[in-house]
């Protein structure tokens, strides 16, 4: 019997042992768990949430991952142990901070006015649960598609006898296009005068590129050259650039030689 008393001893004192060991880790995790506050800057700049309760001895931690605009986390009142001053940008390192003396402590971002915030720190007992940030809410709605322009500028050199080297350039400013074209035309009249069969005098593709800007290098047809050749004087011309759903036009004067 007495055997079997002194085993039973052991096996209790073994058992004590491994919940206090238990309980010791468990009551340090607790201790550990940070308390997060999250920056977050939609429907407006805000902590989430604004004000938290925690026992004595909590790390709290504020995160950035939700920001889309720098903030700063920037201690108020005298009772800090130690002063707060930090900035982070969008999805920044965290600030951390240990609270423990009991007591209410302020704090803001110095960048956005009113965005403020409390930590209460008190004992175990005191302490509430820190609520669960609800996400932010974000617009779903499409940005608006920009309109497609465009508008032609008067070339550097407007002569004939630049159009008839193939060095004649038209540029325009654009937005929200891509590939267009250029034809340089003259009215049924003028082209009875220089003795043309059409009015087109030259053509060129180009596209609008990242900067808005369209430019394009015209190629006379033959046709045009050898009219064009044989005149001096100047020939008013139509320029007309074309993308898929908007054609713009503009009315040039290609200085001749006499």
């Amino acid at each position: 019997m007495r055997e079997g008393e002194g085993l039973m001893s052991k096996l209790g004192l073994a058992l004590v042992a491994v919940l206090l060991v238990l309980g010791i880790a468990a009551s340090t995790a607790s201790a550990q768990a940070p308390t997060v506050i999250e920056a977050v800057d939609s429907p407006g700049p805000a902590f989430q949430p604004a004000g938290v309760t925690v026992p004595t001895g909590t790390t709290v931690r504020w995160e950035f991952d939700q920001a889309t605009a720098p903030h700063t986390v920037t201690s108020t009142g005298t009772n800090w142990s130690q002063p707060v001053d930090e900035t982070r940008n969008p999805g920044g390192a965290a600030v951390e901070h240990t609270f423990s003396t009991p007591g209410t402590y302020a704090y803001l971002c110095r960048i956005h006015g009113g965005m403020t915030g409390t930590v209460t720190v008190g004992t175990v007992a005191q302490a509430t649960p820190t609520p669960t940030p609800a996400p932010p809410v974000r617009d779903g709605t499409p940005a608006p598609k920009p309109k497609p322009w465009a508008s032609l500028e008067k070339p550097a050199s407007p002569q004939l006898s630049v159009l008839l080297r193939g060095k004649l350039k038209l540029s325009a400013a654009c937005s929200a296009l891509d590939r267009g074209t250029v034809t340089l035309s003259v009215s049924k009249a003028v082209a009875k005068k220089l003795r043309l069969k059409r009015t087109t005098l030259a053509t060129g593709a180009s596209r609008c590129n990242g900067n808005g800007r369209f430019v394009v290098q015209l190629k006379p047809t033959k046709e045009a050259k050898k009219a064009l050749a044989r005149t001096r004087k100047s020939v008013k011309v139509t320029a007309r650039l074309a993308f898929p759903g908007l054609t713009v036009m503009k009315t040039i004067t290609l200085t001749g030689a006499g």
